[in-house]
Parts: C-alpha cells; sequence; structure tokens
C-alpha cells in the first residue's frame, strides 16, 4: 500500500517537472533567447507542451534604418534638377533672329588703273622685237602727251611665240614669230587716266597694234571707307530685325552674332572727268529675340 502512493508521487513529481521545462522554454524563445542560454534544451531545438515534438525556433530581422545624409543628398540632387529643367525653359524662350543688313555708298575715285596689250608680227624674231620696241615708244609718247608721267606706266615681260600659217609648201608652213607685251598705267590722276583711255584710238592711227582694256576705278582709302560702310550695313541690319520683331510681338535682345557676307568696290558711273566708285557691304547678323 505504501508502495502504491510513493510510485504515485513520484510519477506526479514527474509531470510536474516536465510541465516547469516547458514552460522555460517558451518563456526563453519570446525573449529572444536561445534554449542553450536558458538552460531548456539544443541551441536549434524547443519542445512544446509534454510531447517532446521539436520545432523550429522564430528568427526575429532587425529593420534598417535608411541614414539622413542620404535623404539630404536626394533632395539635393532633385532640387537641382528642378533649378536645370526650368533654366532650360527660360533660355529656349529667347529665340534667335537672323537678318541680312547692306549699305553703299558712292565716293569719287582716287586711284585709275589702265591695262593693255601691244603685238607684233615679223618673219624673224629681229624684225618683231624691233617693231615691239616702236610701238613700245609711241605708247609712252601718247601717255606723256596726255599729261601722265613717265613713271606711271609699266611694260610686262615679252612674250614669244612661233606663228604658224599657210604657206607654199601647204598647211603648219612657218609664218614667222609673235611678240606680245603688257601695258600698265597706274596714277592718282584718275581723270587724265580716263581721257587717255578715250582717245586710244590715236595709237591706231598711228599703226600701233594696242589692245585697250577698260579702265578701273579704285579707292585706295579704301580701308577707313570698309569700317565706315560696314558699320552701316550692321545699323541696317538691326533696323530691319527691330521691325520684323515688332510686327512679331517680340522684343529685340543684343546682338548674338555678325558676319561680313560681301565687300566690293566697283565702277559708279561712267568714265567722266570725276569717275565715282561705289562700296558696298553686306553684313549677316543675329540678334536675340524675347
Amino acid at each position: 500500500m505504501n508502495d502504491r502512493r510513493d510510485a504515485g508521487r513520484a510519477r506526479a513529481a514527474g509531470a510536474v517537472s516536465d510541465a516547469g521545462a516547458a514552460h522555460d522554454g517558451g518563456a526563453a524563445r519570446a525573449l529572444g533567447t536561445s534554449p542553450e542560454a536558458s538552460g531548456a534544451r539544443e541551441p536549434d531545438e524547443a519542445y512544446q507542451g509534454g510531447s517532446g515534438a521539436p520545432v523550429q525556433a522564430p528568427i526575429l530581422i532587425e529593420r534598417a534604418r535608411t541614414p539622413a545624409a542620404v535623404i539630404l543628398a536626394l533632395g539635393l540632387v532633385g532640387a537641382a534638377w528642378l533649378l536645370g529643367a526650368s533654366a532650360a525653359r527660360i533660355a529656349d524662350s529667347r529665340g534667335t533672329l537672323a537678318v541680312t543688313g547692306s549699305a553703299h555708298r558712292q565716293v569719287r575715285a582716287d586711284l585709275a588703273v589702265w591695262r593693255g596689250t601691244l603685238s607684233t608680227q615679223a618673219p624673224t624674231l629681229r624684225a618683231a622685237s624691233a617693231q615691239l620696241a616702236w610701238c613700245r615708244e609711241r605708247v609712252r609718247e601718247y601717255l606723256v602727251a596726255r599729261g601722265l608721267a613717265a613713271g606711271d606706266t609699266m611694260f610686262s615681260a615679252v612674250s614669244t611665240e612661233a606663228a604658224r600659217g599657210r604657206g607654199a609648201a601647204g598647211e603648219g608652213a612657218a609664218g614667222g614669230f609673235r611678240l606680245s607685251q603688257g601695258v600698265e598705267v597706274r596714277s592718282a590722276d584718275v581723270a587724265r587716266v580716263a581721257a587717255a583711255e578715250r582717245g586710244a584710238g590715236a595709237l591706231l592711227d598711228l599703226g600701233v597694234p594696242f589692245e585697250s582694256q577698260a579702265p578701273e576705278f579704285l579707292c585706295a582709302g579704301s580701308a577707313g571707307m570698309e569700317a565706315e560702310v560696314l558699320g552701316l550695313a550692321t545699323r541696317d541690319a538691326r533696323a530691319r530685325a527691330l521691325a520684323m520683331a515688332r510686327q512679331g510681338g517680340g522684343r529685340l535682345g543684343r546682338l548674338r552674332s555678325a558676319r561680313i557676307e560681301a565687300f566690293r568696290i566697283t565702277p559708279a558711273g561712267g568714265r567722266g572727268a570725276a569717275p565715282m566708285v561705289e562700296v558696298t557691304a553686306a553684313v549677316a547678323a543675329s540678334f536675340e529675340v524675347r
């Protein structure tokens, strides 16, 4: 009888011990500590109730925290992008208007250049050369008689070629020699040069084979004239751009770029006593339009 009571007490004490151990293991899992630290069971196993069945312990993951510096950097990048987009929109709103301006002025020529050619032909080279020398002297005398200085006349080198003609022997027979020489008169006395060119027929009357070209009347002081006419052309370009901008409802801004399209000095009116030249300039310019 006493033995049965002792056995029953032993079984009850074992059940109480098992229940306490299970309770301790569950508490250890709830606190996030390992069963090994609590002294209950193996590190990766826990026991549910008194059945002794092993289950996987829960794993706690710590949430990552974003540093404040990263957030601040992202904010600065976004603000810079917005400012850049705004600046691009402002730049696009400023258009460009391209125009071409021109200007011209007539001024009295202060330099005349007259060119011509002397040519002779003879059976022998000596005879052709002698004829050319005679013609050269007649040209000098004619120009001096017209009031031009001897130093204003220049002769180029003599060009020589064998002339071929039709003789008794047929096509290709020797025809002698042909000589030619250029003549250039350059003088600031433009009126005298013009008069000499108009009377060049007198040389033909003397038997001088002189082939005359039209004289060129130039403006030797074109450097200062060039700056003046280019300035007028640029002013004309701005006036044109201003009129176009007003008609379109815009407002003309600063000059962005300009380049010279053309600059010419051409004869402006006959070959009178006071020959004129026309100085012409064209400027391509672009302006900002708001």
